[in-house]
């Protein structure tokens, strides 16, 4: 019995033995014909910018702000309510320019360079703070007055007094004026700019004749409406005391601003015959007397020139005018 026993449990241990090896082997076999996982695929990298504007205090987002980008990629977009904004550059890498722009403030440009990356999704905040442009407050338009021109002439004696003689008459032309007077003192309004000549006669005095220049007035005077830019004149009649065998010639005059008041300057006389001595004075009056008549029966051209610091030069070239014997041609240039 007990041997049967053992014959019996050694053939299970066998058996028992047999399964499990070949349970192992198939589990081997199983192990080795299934396939290894494949490796996951590499993701691409992605790239964005965006970022928010904020008005010059950096706490107030502004919407409506254009923004432009350029450089490796172009788009261009509007920062919404809150300010913000954004550009999907997808795969694309690489130097940008991110503009931000809007009417009443100065634009602004700020570079960005977007590294690449291996994989992963990167995005690159660009924020801004826009100042306003400065206003430019509009000077307001300027108006300038229109001058008008008169001219005051006074015919004196040697006094200073004014002529009365009652055959006195004094001629003034220049500009569209042609008229004579038989007044000492008088004043001519609303004429043009330009050179008068001036001519006074009376019995018992010698002629008094010159040039006036009314000098027209450059300056802008602000304001409205005219303003009037005098010029005065004065002419000395001297007493005829010549026999008749004798003509003379005088040169005379003042210098004076457009105001009247009597400037000094420079004054030069010369001629164009070399007989005539050039003089030069440094005063605000002036007066050459007894020019040769020799001059004048030659025809002889005569220059003056004016010069004073702070004011236009001032020049005048002419010929005195031949008088007959006993008579006096008086050259008045003011």
């Amino acid at each position: 019995m007990k041997s049967d026993f053992f014959k019996k449990l050694k053939t299970w241990g066998v058996l028992a033995l047999t399964a499990l090896t070949i349970g192992s082997l198939a589990a081997c076999s199983d192990d080795k014909d299934d396939p290894a996982p494949p490796d996951p695929e590499p993701v691409a990298a992605t790239y964005s910018i965006s970022g928010t504007v904020y008005s010059s205090d950096a706490t107030t987002a502004m919407s409506g702000v254009k923004v432009e980008l350029s450089g490796a990629k172009s788009a261009n977009t509007t920062t919404g309510n809150d300010g913000s904004y954004k550009f999907d550059l997808s795969t694309t890498n690489g130097s940008f320019t991110v503009k931000f722009s809007k009417e009443g403030y100065k634009a602004l440009s700020v570079p960005v360079t977007v590294a690449a990356i291996a994989s992963g999704t990167i995005d690159y905040s660009v924020n801004a703070a826009l100042v306003k442009e400065p206003t430019i407050e509009p000077e307001p338009e300027k108006h300038y007055k229109t001058p008008t021109y008169s001219l005051s002439i006074n015919i004196t004696d040697a006094d200073g007094k004014a002529i009365d003689a009652k055959d006195l008459v004094v001629a003034v032309k220049g500009g569209d004026i042609d008229i004579t007077k038989n007044e000492a003192s008088f004043e001519l309004s609303n004429i043009k700019s330009g050179v008068y000549s001036i001519k006074a006669s009376a019995t018992g005095y010698d002629i008094a004749s010159g040039k006036v220049l009314v000098n027209q007035v450059t300056e802008k005077v602000e304001g409205e409406g005219t303003y009037v830019v005098k010029t005065g004149a004065t002419f000395t009649m001297k007493t005829a005391t010549l026999t008749p065998e004798e003509a003379a010639y005088n040169i005379s005059g003042k210098i004076m601003d457009t105001e009247g008041k009597a400037v000094t300057s420079t004054i030069t006389l010369s001629c164009s015959d070399k007989s005539f001595a050039t003089q030069t004075m440094n005063a605000a009056e002036f007066n050459v007397a007894k020019i040769d008549p020799n001059l004048v029966d030659a025809g002889a051209t005569f220059s003056l020139s004016v010069k004073a610091e702070g004011y236009y030069s001032y020049s005048w070239v002419f010929k005195l005018n031949k008088v007959a014997a006993g008579q006096t041609w008086n050259e008045v240039i003011n």
